[in-house]
């Protein structure tokens, strides 16, 4: 600002330069007096400040300066979209990583579920799931609930992260579950910033939770349950705008618990599928054989003998 003039007339007239400039967006000169101009220009600053140049020159120097001016902001301009860019690629290349992560962890999860393989039991394939689903989604807990049993929906196996502090304990679990799981049969539920919703304390330390059923359009098996996003995973990038969701369970997170919800589904109905064909199977056996030791009294109960022996 000009030292030796404060006058209201200066002051006004180094406003509108100042608002001319942020129109344009470039330095702008404007004539105060027959030998003093005022320059005005926007500086490159933070998304949530606004910063301003304001200088008054001899009238002798302004174009020079004016030029100079131009050229300083736009290598300031260049340089922050050069650092932009640098930030989003590392956005890209840390979601790349994470994207083969979960591709990486469902075709693992493919081969597990291989119909060949039916020793797998529901309990030994939640305990090889529940962890890598946990550390892939970057969630604190995850929780299979059982569906199937007639009664309350219950937990019947857990997964904690151990870099994260136990703190939703399993009784607010149990409560989500009855408030929840009931009446979630095909879509998930996702909540986040549960605390200051009006229901939070019901939930205490739940910040987060995802619920998404594990079921076919037949049979409803049970739930998938997460629980809050790790606290790490806000601090992953340091611009602003590449943080925003990163504390939240969001879209990503929902659509690898859904497409495991749907594989272990489709997993355990078809395991149900080939107990049915196996019973059956029996029965038609043990039919033949009644019909068969039937027309004979000798070799009656000769099946349960041999069976016995």
């Amino acid at each position: 600002l000009d030292a030796t003039d404060s006058s209201p007339e200066h002051m006004a007239n180094v406003i509108a330069s100042l608002e001319l400039a942020s129109d344009q967006k470039t330095p702008v000169l404007q004539q105060a007096s027959q030998t003093r101009c005022q320059l005005a220009a926007p500086w490159p600053a933070s998304r949530d400040k606004r910063l301003f140049v304001s200088a008054a020159i001899d009238s002798s120097q302004a174009n020079i300066v004016q030029e100079l001016l131009r050229v300083t902001l736009l290598g300031v301009q260049q340089q922050a979209e050069i650092q932009d860019l640098e930030e989003e690629n590392a956005a890209y290349l840390t979601q790349l990583n994470e994207d083969m992560e979960e591709l990486v962890f469902l075709r693992s999860i493919a081969d597990k579920l291989a119909l060949g393989d039916l020793s797998l039991n529901s309990e030994k394939l939640l305990q090889y799931i529940l962890p890598a689903l946990g550390e892939s989604t970057g969630v604190e807990a995850v929780h299979f609930i059982d569906g199937r049993r007639g009664t309350a929906p219950e937990i019947v196996e857990s997964w904690f992260c151990e870099s994260s502090p136990k703190r939703v304990g399993t009784e607010i679990v149990n409560l989500l579950v009855q408030d929840y799981c009931p009446d979630v049969q095909e879509v998930p539920v996702v909540e986040n910033n549960v605390q200051t919703r009006k229901y939070g304390a019901r939930y205490r330390g739940v910040d987060g939770f995802a619920i998404v059923p594990v079921s076919t359009h037949l049979i409803t098996f049970g739930w998938l349950v997460a629980i809050n996003r790790k606290s790490h995973n806000a601090n992953k990038h340091q611009h602003p705008v590449w943080q925003l969701g990163n504390d939240e369970i969001g879209t990503c997170e929902v659509s690898l618990m859904s497409t495991t919800a749907a594989m272990v589904a489709s997993y355990s109905h078809n395991v149900s599928l080939f107990d049915e064909r196996e019973a059956l199977m029996l029965s038609v056996v043990r039919t033949l054989v009644s019909a068969i030791e039937s027309r004979d009294q000798y070799t009656c109960g000769h099946r349960e003998r041999v069976a016995d022996y």
